[in-house]
């Protein structure tokens, strides 16, 4: 089996994509791949998907803090429907005609109420 492993990989090597591809990995890593003639062609595209990444991001970014801000203000317009509700049920209360009666009567205890209905002139 072991000669089997020898011959393919005496087979592989003496293949001249696979000193291609062993060429490719260290340019790549050298840095030497910028310098291709067919990677130099393509710059400007290299550049644009670049600058689309770039700009994708940002609006990923800026799209997820317009989502939190929108959370917040709808927590929020909860929690001020909620208050409104009570400051509304407390303000019906004090304003209740006997209540009044009765803050008026404590304030001023000689004075009496009228039994007569009001006149609306119209």
């Amino acid at each position: 089996m072991s000669a089997s492993i020898k011959t393919w990989f005496k087979k592989l090597t003496s293949n001249p994509n696979f000193s291609k591809a062993g060429s490719v990995l260290q340019d790549f890593v050298d840095g030497n791949i910028l310098v291709r003639k067919s990677i130099r062609k393509q710059y400007i595209l290299i550049l644009m998907v670049a600058a689309f990444c770039i700009i994708y991001i940002g609006n990923r970014y800026t799209c997820d803090k317009a989502m939190r801000h929108q959370r917040e203000l709808t927590k929020e317009i909860k929690d001020l429907r909620f208050e409104l509700m009570s400051i509304s049920a407390e303000v019906t209360e004090k304003t209740r005609g006997s209540v009044i009666e009765d803050s008026v009567r404590n304030q001023l205890p000689d004075l009496k109420i009228s039994k007569v209905p009001v006149i609306v002139v119209k």
